[in-house]
C-alpha cells in the first residue's frame, strides 16, 4: 500500500522559466524527477550497474597502466613457472572488452556461471566479485523497463517530467536554480495531486560526480519555504562536487 495524501488541486502552473543555453550541459547541471516505486526501482538498479561497470573499469584500468609500466621488468609468477596453471594469454587492455562479452554470453546461457565467475577471477582476482550477479541484476532491470513502458502510472510520470522538463522545473545548473524553484515547487505539487496514493520519490541526478540522490517525501514538503528548498539543493550540489573527489557510483551498482 502506498502513502495516502490529501488530494489537494494543483496550484495554477508558474511560468515557464527559460533555460539558458547550454544550462542543462552544465558542469553542475542536474535533473530532477518525481516519481512512483516502480520508477524509483528502475532508476536505483540501473545506477547500481553503472555503479559496477565503472569499479570495473576504473579496476581494469589502474592494471593496465601498471601493466605498462612493469611489463618490460615483471618477473613470471611462481605458479607459472612451475607450470601450475597456465598464463593468461589475453592482454590486460582487453580485459574489460572481454569481461563485457562475457555478461553477454552468460545472459545469452551461451556459458556457464561457474565458467563466467573463473574467468573473471583470472582478470580481476577477488575484485571480480562485484559482477557475479550482473546476470540477475540486467534480468530485473529489463522486467522493470516493461512495467514503466506498459504501466499507465509509470507512462503518466514520464509525461509529467516531460511537460515539467519543458517548462523549466524538472534541473538544470545549479548556479541558475534559484531561477527554477517556483516551477519546481509546482512540479512538486503536481506531483502530489497526480501520485496522491502512491509512494512519491524525488530524485536528483547530478551531472557533476555521476550521483544520484534519492528521498521518500511524505506529502507535507510544500510547506516548506521555496528559499528552504533551493538552499537545500545547492548544498547537495556542493556535497556531490566534495564526495567525487574522496569516494571509491554505487555508484553504483549495489
Amino acid at each position: 500500500g502506498g502513502t495516502r495524501r490529501s488530494s489537494r488541486k494543483a496550484d495554477r502552473p508558474a511560468k515557464s522559466v527559460k533555460l539558458t543555453p547550454g544550462d542543462s550541459d552544465a558542469p553542475d547541471a542536474y535533473n530532477l524527477i518525481f516519481t512512483n516505486d516502480q520508477w524509483y526501482a528502475f532508476l536505483r538498479q540501473h545506477q547500481i550497474l553503472c555503479d559496477r561497470l565503472f569499479q570495473i573499469y576504473t579496476y581494469n584500468t589502474a592494471v593496465v597502466e601498471q601493466e605498462l609500466k612493469d611489463r618490460k621488468n615483471r618477473k613470471e609468477p611462481i605458479a607459472q613457472a612451475i607450470k601450475m596453471r597456465q598464463p593468461n594469454p589475453m592482454p590486460v587492455e582487453h580485459y574489460y572488452t572481454h569481461f563485457l562479452s562475457l555478461v553477454k554470453d552468460l545472459l545469452d546461457c551461451n556459458v556457464e556461471p561457474a565458467v563466467y565467475e573463473d574467468k573473471l577471477r583470472e582478470m580481476f582476482g577477488v575484485n571480480s566479485y562485484i559482477a557475479f550477479t550482473l546476470d540477475k541484476l540486467i534480468t530485473n532491470i529489463v522486467r522493470q523497463s516493461h512495467t514503466l513502458a506498459t504501466d499507465t502510472m509509470c507512462n503518466q510520470i514520464k509525461t509529467s517530467y516531460l511537460k515539467q522538463r519543458a517548462l523549466g522545473g524538472a534541473g538544470g545548473s545549479l548556479s541558475t536554480q534559484n531561477s527554477r524553484v517556483s516551477v519546481e515547487t509546482n512540479y512538486l505539487k503536481d506531483s502530489e495531486v497526480l501520485l496522491s496514493e502512491h509512494n512519491l520519490y524525488k530524485i536528483y541526478f547530478y551531472k557533476q560526480g555521476s550521483n544520484l540522490t534519492i528521498e521518500l517525501l511524505d506529502g507535507e514538503q510544500t510547506d516548506e519555504t521555496e528559499t528552504e528548498e533551493a538552499a537545500r539543493t545547492e548544498e547537495a550540489g556542493r556535497n556531490t562536487a566534495t564526495n567525487e573527489k574522496g569516494e571509491s557510483m554505487d555508484t553504483s551498482a549495489s
